[in-house]
């Protein structure tokens, strides 16, 4: 109250004696009754101004002062208590005795909050994420920055480490039952949050979406309002649909439902190479326009029907001679994948037909390239595959072990022959043993 009071005085005189001034060089009145004018609508904004920042002020030393007479009681830790007749937790806050009351829990914004204990698994000790229960439903869309969600590998991280300690033995249906409506609890909760007052907030927020926030290959579908901010129509986040090409679906091992419309198209990447370069430019001069790809959602998808072999008995394989296999399902029927380097040529000598199986992309010097993993042959070959390559092993095995045979044998005759010579220098020079310098040779021999 002081610094603004201050702020306030300061501008007023500062204006009083501008305008002063401003009398005394003999100006007009006209122009001396706008520069007051002026003055003083810039002063009360001013002070409006200071008003909101006293009121901000003021709010954050209320609260600052209420944290401060909890803190005695401060919740670092409490007791849930499952209730039967109405089928869900309750919090005893043994700091200030409550029951089922937690707003003192929500004052201090925890971001996560775990329940541990027998009961909750019937036995052994279950670990449980219970956060969204003690947090302000307002803030919940907040404290999701702070947690590991914004991230995915963080995410899968975090539930893979959840899961790792939970009990491995068997739970009864009741505690079953009663695990799975505490999840309705919390999901109920969590749908509960309000519509954001500020466009920040509806970045990556969890239940609702604007449409300017949508990315590139994102749309709404079923495209329903569920609320206004402003005069904006804001969406349900659960509207949002991601789409992909045909391609990209198939590496999910998803293929288009026959007659499905695309909901969006997208511009062709070009490849690098200058052939594909020209051809470009050669379609840009005939006016036809950029080359462009259909874009579909995964409600207009199915999972993938792998193809069987064709009437000759032959792999089915793509224009470019491989075969996909990004996920297991998308093996042909009657086909085997043989995850074995060096079967490829070794099937073209037996005359056995095998397809190159592609699992995926890989970069290098930003461009991608498909990445290959052993072959795919018919079912009927693969052991006689795998025994040739086997018996191939083995032949390069016996040839190794002969040249390293070959390598000791070699390295022992020259040891023997260096001993031999050792003993010849010995014996002819030790003779000389009495003369000048016999003594020198000798030890220079040894």
């Amino acid at each position: 109250t002081t610094t603004t009071t201050t702020t306030t005085t300061a501008s007023s005189a500062t204006t009083k004696k501008k305008s002063g001034g401003s009398n005394n060089t003999g100006g007009g009145d006209n122009a001396t009754t706008t520069t007051t004018t002026t003055r003083k609508r810039k002063r009360k904004k001013n002070e409006a101004d200071d008003n909101d920042d006293s009121d901000a002020k003021e709010k954050a030393k209320k609260r600052k002062r209420r944290q401060e007479a909890l803190e005695p009681y401060f919740p670092r830790w409490w007791v849930e208590v499952y209730d039967h007749q109405q089928k869900r937790w309750l919090c005893y806050n043994f700091y200030t005795y409550h029951i089922d009351d937690n707003s003192v829990i929500e004052d201090h914004d925890y971001v996560y909050v775990f329940a541990y204990g027998g009961c909750i698994g019937g036995g052994e000790p279950r670990f449980s994420d219970v956060s969204i229960r003690y947090q302000d439903v307002s803030k919940i869309s907040q404290f999701r920055n702070f947690r590991v969600e914004k991230d995915q590998e963080m995410e899968e991280w975090f539930k893979a480490t959840i899961d790792a300690i939970q009990p491995t033995t068997a739970i009864s249906a009741d505690v079953a039952a009663r695990i799975q409506s505490e999840r309705e609890e919390l999901k109920t909760k969590f749908k509960l949050q309000p519509i954001p007052q500020t466009l920040a907030a509806f970045k990556r927020h969890p239940l609702y979406v604007l449409e300017r926030d949508l990315l590139k290959y994102e749309i709404l579908h079923p495209k329903v309002e569920v609320g206004k901010f402003r005069t904006t129509p804001v969406y349900s986040r659960g509207a949002v649909k991601m789409l992909h090409t045909v391609d990209k679906w198939l590496q999910f091992g998803r293929e288009i439902i026959p007659g499905a419309q695309p909901l969006g198209r997208a511009k062709a990447r070009v490849h690098k190479s200058a052939a594909a370069q020209r051809a470009e430019l050669e379609r840009q001069d005939r006016g036809e326009g950029q080359l462009t790809v259909a874009l579909y959602a995964d409600f207009q998808t199915r999972p993938y029907t792998p193809p069987s072999l064709d009437e000759n008995g032959k792999v089915p394989r793509t224009r470019f001679g491989n075969c996909y296999m990004f996920k297991k399902d998308m093996l042909p029927r009657d086909c085997v994948h043989l995850r074995v380097n060096g079967l490829r040529s070794l099937a073209i000598s037996l005359g056995i037909d095998a397809v190159p199986a592609m699992v995926g992309w890989q970069v290098k010097g930003g461009r991608s390239f498909p990445q290959l993993d052993g072959v795919v042959v018919p079912a009927a070959h693969a052991q006689t595959l795998l025994d040739a390559h086997r018996q191939r092993e083995q032949l390069r095995a016996d040839a190794e072990a002969a040249k390293v045979r070959k390598r000791v044998r070699r390295r022992w005759q020259r040891l023997a022959m260096g001993l031999l010579t050792r003993e010849r220098v010995n014996a002819t020079y030790s003779r000389m043993e009495g003369t000048y310098g016999g003594d020198q040779r000798r030890r220079r021999c040894v």
